[in-house]
This record gives structure tokens, C-alpha cells and sequence, in this order.
């Protein structure tokens, strides 16, 4: 393997690898990884440029590739983000589509967060009476969840960024919190 990865997130990099090595090979798995683990949770997204994304995942990446965004819980937020900017498809971003975005990141949160609390409220300005829940595995009867919660009045109105979030200690959403800014890596 070479010292520089870089190729591993860069579909542009990743292409000029000579075809047979195994670098090229550990490559187009790595791309083909990224693909589903945004497009399976968000297929609204996928058809924003049918058939299989292509628009998207090229020009997602070559930002990211630029940005250096965390490739963590919060890569759906990054790509909501990325997307409410993206001159040729924001106008396609409409509240199911950032719903799903926020539920992909709370459900990745719920999985791989190691903190001690147990669940995650995501908000965004476009959807100001809709926050998304995202619940850890509590216990055998009850797996990780994400669950919708309503608003009779606009809950984001606070936030001072796109996205925000609060993390809660208990087993239930009792109150809202102060919202946390999630500040996307081109913020």
C-alpha cells in the first residue's frame, strides 16, 4: 500500500490507478462502500440523478475530497449541507429528502457513538416543526430506533446554522435542549 491514501476517498484518484493493482482494486471497493453507505439510507437522494447517483457522488466526493469533511455519524449532514448549496440541486431538496438525510445521520450516530448518552435530536431550518430522534439500543426488547417528532410551533427558529442537534442523557425526549450548531466542514 502507498503512504498516501488519499485515493481511497478521490473516485478522480482512485481512476488513475493502474488497472490489475490491488491499490486500484481496494479502491473501487472503497468507492463502491461510500456509494451504498449514502445512497441505501437515502434514496430520495439517489434519485435526484437517475439512474444510479453518478451527479451526486462525483461531485459529493470531489467536495469532500477538497473539505476533508469527518466520515463519521454526521456524513449525511455534510452531504445535506453540500447539497442545500449545490446550485443544481437544491431546489430539489424538499422536506422528505432532508428528513431522510437527518434520520441517516441519527441512525448512525445511535450506532457508533461510545457516549454516554442515549439518544440524538437533529433539527433543521427547513423543516422547523419536525426534529428527527435517534435512540440507542436500550435494551434486547428495544433495538436502536429513529422516531419523528412533531411541533405544534417552529422548534429550530434558534438555530444559527442549517442543521443543529442536542444529545439526550435519558431514555426519553422530556424537553428540547439548546440546539448545538453542526458546522459543515465548508461553513
Amino acid at each position: 500500500m502507498r503512504d498516501d491514501e488519499s485515493w481511497l476517498f478521490s473516485q478522480e484518484r482512485a481512476r488513475l490507478l493502474p488497472e490489475g493493482t490491488r491499490e486500484r482494486a481496494v479502491a473501487e471497493f472503497a468507492m463502491r462502500l461510500r456509494w451504498h453507505g449514502l445512497f441505501d439510507p437515502c434514496p430520495r437522494v439517489l434519485a435526484l440523478c437517475p439512474p444510479d447517483g453518478a451527479d451526486v457522488f462525483r461531485r459529493f466526493l470531489a467536495w469532500a475530497d477538497r473539505a476533508k469533511p469527518k466520515m463519521d455519524w454526521s456524513l449525511h449532514l455534510e452531504l445535506l449541507a453540500w447539497l442545500s448549496r449545490d446550485p443544481t440541486h437544491h431546489d430539489a431538496l424538499d422536506e422528505d429528502m432532508i428528513i431522510e438525510l437527518l434520520a441517516a445521520a441519527a441512525s448512525k450516530w445511535a450506532i457508533y457513538d461510545r457516549g454516554p448518552n442515549k439518544g440524538i435530536v437533529l433539527g433543521c431550518q427547513r423543516t422547523p416543526c419536525t426534529l428527527v430522534v435517534g435512540w440507542k439500543c436500550l435494551s434486547t426488547e428495544r433495538g436502536r430506533t429513529v422516531t419523528l417528532a412533531g411541533t405544534s410551533e417552529p422548534a429550530t427558529e434558534d438555530l444559527e446554522t442549517l442543521v443543529g442537534y442536542f444529545e439526550v442523557a435519558g431514555a426519553s425526549l422530556d424537553s428540547l435542549a439548546p440546539w448545538l450548531p453542526f458546522a459543515s466542514s465548508s461553513d
